[in-house]
């Protein structure tokens, strides 16, 4: 299985499924998906970063974005995206496309 950093602060990083969130983990566990992952497999893809020293320009941040769905609906999801290129906030916008 390929490593997925979640987040990266300050040289720190976790790898996603691997106990970064408890409630993330029983998330899966207890039969929901994480849509992006199923169509994104590409390392650091946030949705948050830092005001502070310049963490979006370095793309220093945290994925604390999700559209998790149960195993039953995942055949009606088509796509699910990270919006990094939309500026505004600390966060960008993440996009669920149902079928």
């Amino acid at each position: 299985m390929t490593k997925i950093v979640s987040w990266n602060v300050n040289g720190i990083r976790a790898v996603e499924g691997k106990g970064l969130f408890k409630w993330m983990d029983e998330f899966t566990e207890n039969g929901y998906t994480d849509t992006f992952r199923v169509f994104h497999k590409e390392p650091e893809q946030y949705s948050w970063w830092s005001y502070r020293m310049k963490a979006r320009d370095r793309n220093v941040g945290w994925r604390l974005d999700y559209f998790c769905v149960n195993d039953d609906f995942l055949d009606q999801v088509e796509d699910s995206l990270i919006h990094q290129e939309i500026l505004g906030s600390d966060h960008c916008p993440v996009e669920l496309i149902i079928k």
